[in-house]
Protein backbone atom coordinates (compact mmCIF):
# COMPACT_ATOMS: atom_id res chain seq x y z
CA UNK A 1 0.00 0.00 0.00
CA UNK A 2 2.75 2.47 0.88
CA UNK A 3 4.45 1.83 -2.45
CA UNK A 4 1.23 2.75 -4.29
CA UNK A 5 1.15 6.11 -2.54
CA UNK A 6 4.78 6.75 -3.38
CA UNK A 7 4.28 5.74 -6.99
CA UNK A 8 1.38 8.13 -7.61
CA UNK A 9 2.91 10.91 -5.55
CA UNK A 10 0.01 11.45 -3.16
CA UNK A 11 2.11 10.65 -0.08
CA UNK A 12 4.66 13.28 -1.11
CA UNK A 13 1.87 15.82 -1.72
CA UNK A 14 0.31 15.15 1.69
CA UNK A 15 3.75 15.59 3.23
CA UNK A 16 4.18 18.88 1.33
CA UNK A 17 0.80 20.07 2.68
CA UNK A 18 1.76 19.13 6.26
CA UNK A 19 5.09 20.96 5.95
CA UNK A 20 3.39 24.11 4.60
CA UNK A 21 0.80 24.02 7.38
CA UNK A 22 3.47 23.54 10.04
CA UNK A 23 5.55 26.37 8.61
CA UNK A 24 2.52 28.69 8.65
CA UNK A 25 1.76 27.78 12.27
CA UNK A 26 5.36 28.28 13.37
CA UNK A 27 5.89 31.50 11.41
CA UNK A 28 2.52 33.24 11.87
CA UNK A 29 1.90 31.93 15.40
CA UNK A 30 -1.13 33.59 17.05
CA UNK A 31 -1.92 35.61 13.92
CA UNK A 32 -2.98 32.44 12.08
CA UNK A 33 -6.71 31.78 12.36
CA UNK A 34 -6.89 28.81 10.00
CA UNK A 35 -5.40 26.85 7.14
CA UNK A 36 -7.83 25.58 4.54
CA UNK A 37 -7.37 23.24 1.64
CA UNK A 38 -9.03 24.25 -1.61
CA UNK A 39 -11.26 21.49 -2.89
CA UNK A 40 -9.24 18.79 -4.66
CA UNK A 41 -6.04 20.52 -3.57
CA UNK A 42 -4.41 17.18 -2.79
CA UNK A 43 -5.29 15.70 -6.18
CA UNK A 44 -1.93 14.94 -7.77
CA UNK A 45 -3.53 15.04 -11.22
CA UNK A 46 -4.68 18.64 -10.67
CA UNK A 47 -1.09 19.77 -10.76
CA UNK A 48 -0.89 22.17 -7.82
CA UNK A 49 -1.40 22.30 -4.07
CA UNK A 50 -3.83 25.13 -3.26
CA UNK A 51 -4.23 26.39 0.30
CA UNK A 52 -5.96 29.40 1.79
CA UNK A 53 -4.98 30.88 5.13
CA UNK A 54 -6.71 33.43 7.32
CA UNK A 55 -4.89 35.77 9.71
CA UNK A 56 -6.29 38.07 12.40
CA UNK A 57 -3.95 41.01 11.72
CA UNK A 58 -2.25 42.65 8.78
CA UNK A 59 1.11 41.14 7.82
CA UNK A 60 4.19 43.32 7.83
CA UNK A 61 6.31 43.93 4.75
CA UNK A 62 9.07 41.77 6.23
CA UNK A 63 6.64 38.93 7.03
CA UNK A 64 5.32 38.98 3.46
CA UNK A 65 8.85 38.93 2.10
CA UNK A 66 9.86 36.03 4.36
CA UNK A 67 6.73 34.10 3.34
CA UNK A 68 7.64 34.68 -0.31
CA UNK A 69 11.16 33.32 0.23
CA UNK A 70 9.79 30.30 2.12
CA UNK A 71 7.23 29.58 -0.61
CA UNK A 72 10.01 29.60 -3.21
CA UNK A 73 11.60 26.81 -1.18
CA UNK A 74 8.36 24.79 -0.90
CA UNK A 75 7.31 25.29 -4.53
CA UNK A 76 7.39 22.24 -6.82
CA UNK A 77 8.38 19.87 -4.02
CA UNK A 78 6.67 17.92 -5.50
CA UNK A 79 3.82 20.15 -6.75
CA UNK A 80 3.60 23.85 -7.53
CA UNK A 81 1.88 25.69 -4.69
CA UNK A 82 -0.89 28.27 -4.75
CA UNK A 83 -1.09 30.05 -1.39
CA UNK A 84 -3.38 32.94 -0.50
CA UNK A 85 -3.51 34.62 2.90
CA UNK A 86 -6.36 36.96 3.74
CA UNK A 87 -7.27 39.08 6.72
CA UNK A 88 -10.13 37.75 8.83
CA UNK A 89 -13.32 39.70 8.12
CA UNK A 90 -16.96 39.74 9.06
CA UNK A 91 -18.48 36.49 7.75
CA UNK A 92 -21.11 38.55 5.91
CA UNK A 93 -18.39 40.19 3.83
CA UNK A 94 -17.51 38.50 0.56
CA UNK A 95 -14.32 40.53 0.03
CA UNK A 96 -11.29 40.00 2.23
CA UNK A 97 -8.11 42.04 2.41
CA UNK A 98 -5.37 40.05 0.70
CA UNK A 99 -2.21 39.85 2.76
CA UNK A 100 -0.16 37.50 0.60
CA UNK A 101 -0.38 35.42 -2.56
CA UNK A 102 2.06 32.98 -4.13
CA UNK A 103 1.51 30.95 -7.27
CA UNK A 104 3.52 29.58 -10.16
CA UNK A 105 2.84 32.64 -12.32
CA UNK A 106 4.69 34.83 -9.77
CA UNK A 107 7.61 32.43 -9.18
CA UNK A 108 10.15 34.05 -11.52
CA UNK A 109 9.41 37.59 -10.35
CA UNK A 110 9.53 36.49 -6.70
CA UNK A 111 12.81 34.62 -7.25
CA UNK A 112 14.33 37.80 -8.69
CA UNK A 113 13.01 39.83 -5.76
CA UNK A 114 14.48 37.32 -3.29
CA UNK A 115 17.85 37.40 -5.07
CA UNK A 116 18.00 41.20 -4.88
CA UNK A 117 16.45 41.31 -1.37
CA UNK A 118 13.80 43.61 -2.86
CA UNK A 119 10.80 44.15 -0.56
CA UNK A 120 9.21 46.98 -2.59
CA UNK A 121 6.46 44.74 -4.02
CA UNK A 122 5.16 44.08 -0.51
CA UNK A 123 5.25 47.73 0.60
CA UNK A 124 1.91 48.63 -0.99
CA UNK A 125 -1.62 47.63 -0.11
CA UNK A 126 -2.62 44.27 -1.55
CA UNK A 127 -5.97 44.14 -3.41
CA UNK A 128 -9.03 42.66 -1.79
CA UNK A 129 -10.11 39.21 -2.87
CA UNK A 130 -13.53 37.70 -3.22
CA UNK A 131 -13.27 34.26 -1.68
CA UNK A 132 -15.55 32.31 -3.93
CA UNK A 133 -13.13 29.41 -4.05
CA UNK A 134 -14.57 26.01 -3.17
CA UNK A 135 -13.03 24.97 0.10
CA UNK A 136 -13.71 21.61 1.61
CA UNK A 137 -16.32 21.64 4.31
CA UNK A 138 -15.45 20.72 7.90
CA UNK A 139 -17.37 17.47 7.46
CA UNK A 140 -15.30 16.48 4.39
CA UNK A 141 -11.95 17.40 5.90
CA UNK A 142 -12.45 16.72 9.57
CA UNK A 143 -11.94 20.42 10.38
CA UNK A 144 -13.92 21.98 13.16
CA UNK A 145 -14.78 25.66 13.15
CA UNK A 146 -12.31 26.27 15.98
CA UNK A 147 -9.63 23.83 14.89
CA UNK A 148 -8.88 24.41 11.23
CA UNK A 149 -5.18 24.06 11.94
CA UNK A 150 -5.40 20.34 12.67
CA UNK A 151 -6.40 19.34 9.14
CA UNK A 152 -3.00 18.19 7.87
CA UNK A 153 -1.79 16.67 11.12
Amino acid sequence: MLQEYERDGSLAVKRQARILKQYAEDFLKEALVGVYEVEDALDVEQGSLAMRMVVNRALTVQERFQLMVACLGFHRKPLPIDISIVLQADPAESRHSSQFHFSDCWRKQFADMAYWDDTSFWEHEQPSLTLALPVRSPRETGLSAQSARSHYS
